[in-house]
């Protein structure tokens, strides 16, 4: 799949943190991404696990963070994705700027006033693309 067919699935994609039905967030077993939903909002684990479905298809590591978690400042909340990335496999912490090559994160915590509460991360491989 090209990246603008995967681009026309982006915005269902970056709607996943507002997926808001469904059980409660618990660790998931997704085949296409890794989720980690820290939270106690609602969320439809399987429709976010079959939207990142094309993504997976298409030979892309994807992880979606959802936290309820409430950053004291940007600085905290880069660093907390760079720890959770990191654990994820994404990112080697020894090295800047390490992101996985073939891989798009999607992070997000509920304090949604914060104006940094989204982050798309997406490694080398989407440089130069619509993406970018």
């Amino acid at each position: 799949m090209g990246s603008r067919a995967l681009l026309k699935r982006l915005p269902f994609f970056l709607g996943l943190p507002l997926v808001l039905l469904g059980r409660p967030a618990t660790a998931q077993n997704c085949p296409y991404a890794i989720l980690r939903l820290e939270t106690q909002q609602y969320v439809d684990a399987d429709a976010v696990c079959e939207a990142a479905r094309p993504w997976s298809e298409a030979g892309y590591q994807v992880f979606i963070f959802l936290t309820d978690a409430r950053p004291t400042s940007e600085d905290a909340w880069f660093n907390q994705l760079d720890a959770v990335e990191s654990e994820a496999g994404l990112r080697d912490l020894t090295q800047a700027d390490s992101f996985e090559k073939a891989a798009i994160a999607l992070e997000a915590t509920t304090a949604a006033d914060l104006p940094y509460s989204v982050s798309l991360t997406y490694g080398e491989a989407l440089w130069d693309s619509p993406l970018d």
